[in-house]
């Protein structure tokens, strides 16, 4: 990212001033609780680039190198209470949104050649991941999802210390288990192939019982392509699209009958964009936690969208979308669900 982004965002992590050299920042190593001996890294030994597009993060003592944003996400575990999450997430969008022209707009960027990650997914299936604890179903419960509605969407739990082959890699190649228990969510398409069955192309995770970080990759995918729910396109032409933040707020809204897909955050491409447009033709309805309303990025998703889709609206309620009734969303659409 530009060095003044970064320099902003390190000031939030409580990591500047640092010294320079060249294009780089020299620092600690993010990664020391759990890389170096005795958890401390005595000699600054990682740096930190400036003006490349992602930012990377290399320690040249344990040989940890990976994008920045990927870096932070890692060391929050070892910074509960300070936001590095949050940060984290910030980075990841300013990264997407900072890419020179040049970059974004390579030839073939419209084109993403998936990953099946179905088989892994079954398998997970079969061993007994959608029979769900109890603080699972009571976490359900608290967000107004039904346990069959997260089976229907292929919901899975993962407890500490699961390891699949697909799963997020170190620097070294070793796959990094899961951290914390956790519910998996699916990103599922319609499979290019055989466009009547959906097949999953990667999958993040939140913990249970909630944590700092709120998402975390375990089945890498290219997140800036696909929709979370897309395999539920196209829509009943003419009728309304709820497009939200993340996975809980979409399976809400679908038990409720209304069609809604997930962003998991706030930014819109290109790519994801013209997906609704070749697949929905009614108006579209951002609606977003209250808290995330005034935020900049949601008027850059407003733009996004309607580059693509004319009628685009931001939905203003007192209430996540998760905590709607029906009669909350025919108030804010004016229209019953479509018939089911």
């Amino acid at each position: 990212m530009r060095e003044t982004t970064l320099i902003r965002f390190l000031r939030r992590l409580d990591l500047w001033p640092l010294k320079q050299s060249g294009t780089h920042f020299k620092t600690s190593c993010l990664l020391q609780e759990t890389r170096h001996v005795n958890g401390i890294d005595s000699h600054p030994s990682a740096t930190i680039s400036a003006d490349t597009f992602p930012s990377w993060f290399q320690c040249f003592s344990c040989g940890a190198k990976m994008p920045l944003y990927r870096a932070v996400q890692l060391a929050c575990v070892h910074k509960l209470g300070r936001g590095w999450a949050q940060v984290a997430n910030e980075m990841m969008q300013a990264e997407e949104q900072e890419q020179p022209i040049g970059i974004v707009r390579r030839p073939k960027v419209l084109v993403d050649v998936p990953v099946d990650m179905t088989p892994t997914l079954r398998k997970l299936i079969e061993s007994g991941g959608m029979e769900y604890p109890d603080h699972v179903v009571e976490f359900f419960a608290e967000k107004n999802v039904t346990v069959e509605t997260a089976r229907r969407l292929l919901w899975c739990f993962i407890p500490a210390g699961y390891v699949a082959d697909p799963m997020t890699r170190d620097p070294s190649g070793e796959i990094i288990p899961a951290i914390f228990d956790s519910v998996l969510f699916p990103t599922l398409i319609r499979n290019p192939t055989n466009p009547k069955k959906a097949m999953c192309v990667g999958a993040q995770a939140r913990p249970v019982p909630k944590r700092r970080i709120k998402y975390i990759t375990l089945f890498p995918y290219n997140a800036g392509f696909y929709l979370y729910g897309e395999h539920l396109l196209p829509t009943t032409p003419g009728q309304p699209l709820f497009v939200v933040e993340g996975p809980i707020d979409m399976a809400h809204l679908l038990q409720l009958g209304f069609p809604a897909i997930a962003l998991f955050g706030l930014h819109v491409t290109a790519p994801r964009a013209a997906k609704i447009a070749r697949n929905h033709t009614g108006p579209i309805f951002l609606f977003l936690d209250p808290d995330q309303r005034e935020q900049k990025s949601v008027e850059s998703a407003m733009t996004g969208l309607k580059k693509k889709n004319p009628d685009v609206r931001l939905v203003q309620w007192k209430t996540d979308p998760k905590y709607c009734s029906e009669n909350d969303l025919r108030e804010i659409t004016g229209t019953d669900p479509p018939p089911r």
